[in-house]
């Protein structure tokens, strides 16, 4: 299934997301959908909710991310789980289902940007980073020195 191919697969007549294919497509209910993309489960089995800005916006934002990450997880089934339970490192271990959910779509799509072109994500809380001291020309003199950065008072342990 291409990119083109699976958007295209949850779209409706009138080139909106249609909740009931795109449910069909992950291997879901409609209520299951709706809790997922942050909706009420009306938004997306009321074709007159559905059809609303939001809802739209909403699932829109959904179907995006997991066609960005469909090509990476092998299927849509598998990038819906992907969605739903991998941890984001760069949001605070949060997964991209509670981001949608809090309005920050846009944020997880230049994520995966970033990602897709080799960038990577790291947490600094709790990791050790070292210095070294000493000059280039005798790196066997350089002294190891671990420094602390961005580290949250309440995880470091003494």
């Amino acid at each position: 299934m291409s990119d083109t191919s699976f958007i295209a697969a949850t779209a409706g007549d009138q080139g909106q997301i249609a909740a009931d294919r795109l449910s069909d497509l992950l291997h879901i209910t409609r209520g299951e959908l709706a809790v997922s993309a942050g909706l009420s489960r009306d938004a997306v089995t009321k074709s007159a909710r559905a059809r609303t800005k939001a809802t739209q916006s909403r699932l829109r934002d959904m179907v995006e991310i997991l066609n960005r990450v469909r090509g990476w997880a092998g299927s849509p089934p598998q990038a819906f789980a992907w969605y739903r339970s991998q941890p984001l490192p760069s949001f605070g271990d949060q997964t991209a289902e509670v981001l949608v959910k809090e309005g920050r779509a846009e944020a997880v799509k230049h994520y995966l940007d970033r990602i897709a072109v080799g960038g990577f994500a790291w947490r600094l809380q709790g990791y050790y980073f070292w210095n070294f001291k000493g000059s280039d020309a005798n790196p066997s003199a350089a002294q190891q020195t671990p420094i602390k950065k961005n580290v949250m008072p309440s995880t470091v342990n003494t």
